[in-house]
């Protein structure tokens, strides 16, 4: 009898907390989604109180994405807000938006939420917020997030969009891991720089593409023509991961001799062309565009 009761008693008991923490993420997602379209729907405001939301909001975010509640949240209402992206491994997790506080210049913001090697949960702001006086672009919304292996550790592969006016757009990769507490980014990943940046007119196609098969980026090459706007030349560059950095090679050899004339197709469709063309790429190069 008292068996049953015990178990009967620690079944109901592990339902409560179970129920309790299901309950207090949808809270925190409602809440953080109300505090965002407040924030959203300030935009025309005047100035000081459109800010006091801005800054009100990413205090808040970087407070209460610290909980393990908050880390197991899903965020069904606030991800149809904002971009939220999470890494494979489930370590990692970016939230990012556009502030709509700029003109042309759009503000982007992006937060980490990340486990620390010792099972803490932490934040940081992926941007410096000083891009305009820095001429940085790490104000940028992350559309992906892909782990990769750098010497036997993860790290973290971010593809990112932004604009900063002017009719120019720009994609960014960034590298990042979690070390002891701290999320790091790297400083030498890309050919010795911390970042690649890709700017073009918004005529074209910046995007960086990233083949997790091949462990390639690729992206089209532009030039800056006379009237100071960024043109394609026509060229696409790729990246391998090599060692601990994405070095400039050769393109790989998963497209074999006899669909090289598909290349020039696919490098034109990809970048240039609308989605109708799509169908005619080979499935190797289908797989890529549709990451």
């Amino acid at each position: 009898m008292w068996p049953k009761i015990i178990l009967v008693t620690l079944a109901l008991f592990v339902g409560n907390v179970f129920y309790g923490q299901q309950t207090n993420s949808q809270k925190l997602d409602l809440d953080l989604t109300r505090d965002f379209n407040e924030m959203i729907g300030a935009w025309g405001d005047s100035w000081n109180h459109f800010d006091s939301l801005i800054q009100a909001f990413k205090k808040r975010i970087k407070k209460d994405l610290v909980t393990q509640t908050a880390f197991n949240s899903r965020f069904d209402s606030l991800s149809k807000e904002m971009h939220i992206n999470r890494s494979k491994d489930k370590l990692l997790r970016i939230f990012s938006w556009d502030e709509r506080s700029g003109g042309t210049w759009h503000v982007m913001c992006s937060f980490a939420q990340f486990k620390t090697e010792s099972g803490s949960i932490r934040t940081k702001e992926l941007g410096t917020g000083r891009e305009m006086e820095l001429g940085q672009y790490t104000d940028v919304i992350i559309q992906h997030i892909y782990d990769i292996t750098i010497k036997n550790k993860t790290h973290y592969l971010t593809i990112g969009w932004g604009t900063h006016g002017a009719g120019h757009h720009h994609s960014t990769a960034q590298v990042f891991s979690i070390e002891g507490e701290k999320l790091v980014k790297c400083k030498n990943c890309f050919e010795g720089r911390s970042d690649l940046v890709v700017v073009s007119g918004r005529s074209f196609n910046p995007t960086i593409k990233y083949d997790p098969l091949t462990q390639q980026l690729m992206y089209n090459e532009f030039f800056e023509d006379e009237g100071n706007y960024m043109t394609p030349t026509g060229k696409v560059i790729v990246l391998n991961l090599h060692d601990d950095q994405f070095k400039k090679g050769k393109r790989s050899t998963s497209i074999a001799p006899e669909k090289a004339a598909s290349t020039f197709l696919y490098y034109s469709l990809v970048f240039f062309s609308p989605s109708i063309f799509h169908p005619l790429l080979p499935p190797d190069i289908h797989r890529v565009l549709n990451q």
